[in-house]
């Protein structure tokens, strides 16, 4: 099932969020309507979307756009985490675009840049705009090739990068470790998660760096230390502050976690809880 998106210009946007957190209600369903107002919902969780009489399954790293005028029911198994833009469309010419649709290794990054067009209201309006409207583009001229394969050694690769994210990294290194030539890891990375592997480590790292700062009371310099920018907090403020739009400090305080961490130690403040 696919919409009617116009696309002929960039959209406006009404309303951000950044992994917002939907807990179970008590008859497990989120209901609600919107008037004018179309969404774009990446999920990381599982359930169902009920829309216009169809039946959409919700699984993680699956994106869906859903247009105003009609009763929405999300059926979340267990809690999710979705990071959603709300806009209205602008001009005509028409594209289609699914109402649902499997991401793949595209999730991650296509997540980060649509996180990235928030960038905590410091990011120009019609920058953020022209941002949207170009992943928009990408979900619906991609919708009808389905996701590339990752290959096992990519998956490996990805694997060590997040284990090792507080060293440093090397892609020579990563290459040798896998068995594979530097420049055909390079290409893999750029294929099928259509980024360099050096940006998608900086990502990696920036996501990490979010996550402490959001569920964690450690100091801004130690989060530089277990993100990869140890010995140069200068370096990681410099770095955030370009790709998510404001300082690391700036972000804990607008993210609504930055009370003070209490006696006996840095610890988390509240345990964050898996998707699906």
């Amino acid at each position: 099932m696919t919409w009617e998106l116009p696309l002929q210009e960039p959209p406006t946007i009404i309303n951000l969020c950044d992994r917002s957190r939907h807990p179970v209600h008590q008859d497990g369903v989120d209901r609600y309507r919107l008037n004018r107002i179309w969404c774009l919902n990446l999920y990381e969780g599982n359930g169902l979307l009920r829309i216009n009489g169809g039946v959409f399954p919700i699984r993680h790293g699956h994106a869906s756009i859903t247009v105003p005028g009609f009763d929405m029911e999300y059926d979340y198994a267990g809690r999710a985490y979705l990071t959603f833009a709300h806009f209205i469309p602008q001009g005509g010419g028409t594209v289609p675009i699914p109402v649902m649709q499997d991401l793949g290794s595209r999730f991650g990054r296509m997540r980060q840049e649509l996180a990235a067009v928030m960038g905590t209201g410091q990011i120009p309006p019609a920058r953020a705009a022209a941002r949207l409207w170009e992943l928009l583009w990408e979900l619906a001229t991609s919708a009808a090739v389905p996701p590339l394969a990752e290959p096992p050694v990519l998956t490996d690769v990805r694997r060590r990068i997040a284990g090792q994210l507080s060293e440093p990294l090397y892609v020579p290194v990563l290459a040798r470790e896998a068995g594979i030539p530097h420049l055909q890891l390079l290409r893999l990375f750029k294929r099928h998660l259509g980024c360099s592997i050096a940006r998608y480590i900086r990502d990696q790292r920036l996501e990490r760096a979010r996550f402490l700062l959001k569920f964690y009371d450690y100091p801004v310099k130690e989060i530089a230390a277990q993100t990869g920018f140890a010995g140069d907090q200068h370096q990681f403020n410099k770095v955030f502050r370009r790709v998510v739009g404001c300082s690391p400090t700036r972000y804990r305080q607008t993210s609504g976690r930055g009370k003070p961490q209490p006696e006996g130690g840095a610890g988390p403040r509240s345990e964050p809880v898996e998707a699906g």
